[in-house]
């Protein structure tokens, strides 16, 4: 899954610049129930306004 989202090969190794480059610097995993998890790529500044509301 995350080799389709990133668009590499697998094995490939992800950099923060490679990151960058498609927008992303963030994933959020979402507990949907006990058995069944949602993950979301985040753009490019995500995790800094996550830090601020904490």
């Amino acid at each position: 899954m995350i080799n389709d989202v990133l668009k590499i090969q697998e094995g490939e190794l992800v950099t923060y610049e490679l990151l960058e480059e498609i927008e992303i610097d963030s994933v959020e995993i979402t507990k949907k129930d006990t058995e069944n998890f949602s993950i979301d790529f985040k753009e490019i500044g995500a995790y800094e306004d996550f830090e601020i509301r904490e």
